[in-house]
């Protein structure tokens, strides 16, 4: 625009100069015009080529990241028990899951002081629809519940067979309801599921792993439990699917997981992004009777109207 503005300047200037004298060849306006443009126009192609050139290679500098998926097939999942091993939680509560979500840096240029925060997308309604009543399945010897049992305090209750009955006083609909474990020895596990993890830095075309929390793992088996329940036993009592699992038979529970991210990028400049991923189950979970193999993934999920 500037270089504009002064080639129009001195052209106006010459054309007046022109007129006022006579004296001027009359071919010389359009001399220097001449010149003037073909020096000008080529300073303005270059000036514009430079322009574009930096805003695409700022575009493809950006930092990208990406989730990788998770799977599962024909591995035992054992209710309190650390995925792939033989730890109790009640042995180590503080351990990292074996359940890891690859965390990938797919742009072309470096990322650091990344963190995490995840969490699970609209767990109070997960809460609501969580069974209003416990049944007695005798094949299972554990099984696991989540109750909110105070205004702000959520547990999980993971039981196993015992000569003893077991009754916590439980949140349901508001009221306050006893609810009662039929000879079953019950251990009670804190439900928080906001947590937030530092990361190393990551070079173009790295990855590493997100592990889950204990608290993670203990809601990817309560939802892999249920759902196994309601396809194992949903159609054979049509009573304890409707009291007890109030969205249904075969309504299988399959709860986005919110990742979000901080993290530096080659210009120290900081970058925020957030990631969804699903967890879906399909087969049988648990060493039920005549099961099939494990099945069941979390994989990256685009909610609608989020690109």
């Amino acid at each position: 625009m500037c270089v504009s503005i002064f080639l129009y300047s001195i052209l106006r200037q010459i054309y007046y100069i022109k007129i006022a004298t006579s004296a001027i060849d009359p071919t010389l306006f359009f001399k220097i015009s001449s010149l003037i443009i073909s020096v000008t126009i080529p300073l303005i192609v270059l000036y514009l080529q430079r322009y574009f050139d930096n805003k695409r290679n700022e575009e493809e500098n950006k930092p990208k990241i990406a989730l990788g998926k998770f799977e599962c097939f024909g591995k035992p999942l054992n209710i309190g028990q650390y995925y792939k091993t033989d730890t109790l939680f009640s042995e180590n509560n503080s351990l990292k899951s074996e359940i890891k979500i690859p965390l990938l840096n797919i742009g072309k240029t470096p990322i650091s002081e990344v963190s995490v925060t995840y969490e699970i997308e609209d767990f109070e309604d997960i809460i609501r629809k969580s069974p209003k009543k416990i049944v007695n399945v005798p094949d299972i010897e554990n099984m696991i519940y989540l109750f909110t049992n105070s205004r702000n305090n959520t547990n999980y209750y993971i039981t196993t067979p015992s000569k003893q009955d077991f009754t916590i006083q439980a949140i349901i609909d508001d009221v306050v309801e006893e609810v009662k474990f039929p000879e079953s020895y019950v251990t009670i596990y804190n439900a928080r599921n906001v947590s937030i993890e530092m990361l190393d830095p990551m070079i173009s075309n790295s990855k590493q792993d997100i592990s889950f929390n204990i608290q993670m793992e203990l809601f990817i088996q309560y939802v892999l439990y249920m759902n196994n329940y309601r396809l194992k036993f949903g159609d054979d009592d049509d009573e304890i699917s409707k009291d007890s699992y109030p969205i249904g038979p075969f309504s299988r529970l399959e709860p986005i997981i919110k990742f979000e991210f901080e993290f530096k990028d080659y210009k120290n400049n900081l970058c925020k992004e957030v990631k969804y991923m699903k967890l879906r189950t399909g087969g049988s979970i648990f060493s039920f009777k005549e099961d099939r193999p494990t099945q069941w993934q979390i994989i990256p999920h685009s909610p609608k109207g989020i690109k």
